[in-house]
């Protein structure tokens, strides 16, 4: 026999309205129903229009982008074409505004076909103080060195060296990154090689983990070392596979990298290093003596410990006690490091552990550098932490912070007067991790055979200063007539100026006292990244004009 027919009752044309409404199926033999509850909800309908941003401070004659959405019924965002109209300037179908000539204020108006419309502010600016002066009489820090550390996968992905190569030339010759903090942990003073034995499989990633930090004493005598009692094999995988190239590299261009040992110790279980100031001298010359017997060279410096305000065994009044030893140890060795200090999460503690480490005997005399991390931060600490370095003749570094940005730099050189900088890591993968500003690079790792190197997005803007300001640069005065012009100036080992700008719109401004020369500019901004403009060449004495066409940094160089 046919099959039995089921029938299905419709929603009439009448309940495509919003509702709940019912589906019926008949069994037409048996008269057998069913019945299925259907909600018809609205769709989401257009309530308003936003325009970004909301109001903007133009330059004559520059530009600003515009972008509008839409704001829906539910909640949600939503691309919408609208028609756009200005006073004071031009603008186009996409958004782009042109200030006119005449300053003033105005508005940019985004209207929509439902009749929707939102208004932007606009403050037209003329550029009759746009101008920058340098003054080379009035000096500051000297630069020392822009810091990365040296991870960029070479322990956790397996496929690191496909693009190892290709990241360590571009963060040298594109970026401009000099120094490198060369992590060593506390575990590497334990009889068992925990890191060698996770990597040749015989125990888990995890038990190395647990064990990394775990520092036992390679024997009674802190004057005498058991070489038995040290394993160093995961340093020696960070400079082989990251140090040694970018020391190459440097000196390819005739420049050397400062190599920043960094004591890691976040374990908590085993306090040795922290409170046997005798202990902690012998694994750093366990150290030096390694590294100088393997590679023939040895670290610029040593950072003492890394953010103690994350381990309680490690006071300031330790670090203090520690520093003091380490530095008399290596130099009756015959090793004369850099010490820097504290290196704290919070900016916020650094002032205090500062005071605490300077209070021990022998401990300020050792110190060089006052180096912080930005997880907390306020004007006041980076203050402090400027004038007890002015006040001691030291240097200052901010050494970390995922998602610092050149505003970031900006204030840490200007107002910290940081010699050194860094923002953290050389470079990691998408499949591991977000473009979080914890990385100078990130490489696109989709297809394993083929990875895509690229800058993160702050990466570009940090370029401006890093490239082209090199050790050895002092830092020299500005002034500025426009408060939209954020203007450092440094004079390179080699004499030539480099005057670095930033600015929260477009701009047009000139610098002058700049010596006679040919100057490159570059710039940066959200929608263009490194941007060459044509060279400039100058007389002594004539300004130098530059425009940058939005908010960003722009860099003029001499060549």
């Amino acid at each position: 026999s046919p099959p039995r027919r089921s029938s299905v009752l419709g929603v009439s044309p009448a309940a495509s309205s919003p509702g709940v409404f019912q589906v019926v199926a008949t069994e037409q033999s048996q008269g057998v129903t069913d019945t299925a509850v259907v909600q018809i909800q609205a769709s989401p309908t257009l309530q308003s229009i936003a325009v970004t941003p909301a109001s903007a401070s133009v330059q004559t004659g520059t530009t600003q982008q515009f972008s509008a959405s839409g704001n829906m019924s539910d909640g949600s965002t939503t691309t919408v074409t609208v028609t756009w109209s200005a006073a004071g300037g031009a603008i186009s179908a996409g958004g782009l505004y042109t200030a006119g000539s005449t300053a003033g204020s105005y508005q940019v108006v985004a209207t929509h076909g439902s009749g929707l419309a939102d208004t932007a502010a606009v403050t037209v600016v003329a550029p009759g103080n746009a101008t920058i002066t340098l003054q080379p009489g009035t000096t500051y820090q000297t630069m020392l060195g822009w810091e990365a550390m040296s991870e960029l996968g070479q322990t956790d992905i397996a496929g690191f060296q496909s693009y190892r190569t290709e990241v360590l030339d571009r963060v040298v010759n594109e970026l401009g990154i000099n120094r490198v903090r060369l992590e060593i942990r506390s575990g590497a003073e334990n009889p068992t090689n925990w890191w060698q034995d996770w990597r040749d499989g015989v125990i888990s990633r995890n038990t190395w983990k647990n064990n990394r930090y775990v520092a036992i004493n390679d024997n009674g005598d802190p004057n005498t070392i058991n070489p038995s009692g040290f394993h160093f094999n995961e340093l020696d995988w960070s400079i082989d596979q990251v140090v040694n190239p970018m020391r190459g590299l440097l000196a390819a261009n005739g420049e050397t990298l400062w190599i920043n040992l960094c004591f890691v110790d976040f374990g908590g279980t085993n306090n040795m290093l922290a409170t046997t100031p005798s202990e902690y001298a012998e694994f750093m010359l366990a150290v030096f003596q390694h590294i100088q017997g393997k590679y023939g060279w040895v670290p610029n410096s040593i950072e003492m410990i890394l953010e103690p305000d994350n381990n309680a065994a490690y006071s300031g009044a330790r670090i203090g006690a520690n520093l003091a030893a380490a530095a008399a140890r290596l130099t009756a060795a015959g090793y004369t490091p850099d010490f820097v200090a504290p290196s704290t999460t919070s900016m916020l503690n650094a002032p205090g552990y500062f005071d605490a480490i300077v209070a021990q005997p022998g401990a300020l005399a050792a110190l060089s550098e006052i180096s912080y991390h930005r997880y907390s931060r306020s004007l006041s600490s980076l203050q402090a932490i400027a004038s007890r370095a002015a006040a001691n003749n030291l240097r200052t570094s901010h050494l970390e912070w995922i998602g610092a940005t050149y505003n970031e730099l900006l204030q840490d050189i200007t107002v910290g007067m940081n010699s050194s900088w860094a923002q953290f890591t050389i470079a990691w993968v998408t499949s591991a991790g977000t473009d979080d500003g914890g990385k100078y690079y990130v490489v696109d790792d989709a297809n394993p055979s083929n990875p895509i190197v690229n800058m993160g997005s702050r990466t570009p803007f940090l370029r401006q200063y890093m490239y082209y300001v090199r050790r050895g640069a002092v830092r020299i005065g500005t002034a500025s007539q426009s408060g939209a012009l954020e203007p450092v100036a440094f004079i390179n080992a080699n004499g030539r100026y480099v005057v670095v700008v930033s600015t929260s719109s477009g701009q047009s401004f000139t610098v002058g006292g700049l010596p006679g020369g040919t100057y490159g500019i570059s710039y940066t901004t959200s929608a263009q990244a490194n941007v060459d403009q044509a060279d400039v060449t100058i007389s002594a004495g004539s300004p130098v004009s530059a425009t940058i066409p939005a908010g960003g940094v722009i860099t003029i160089y001499g060549k």
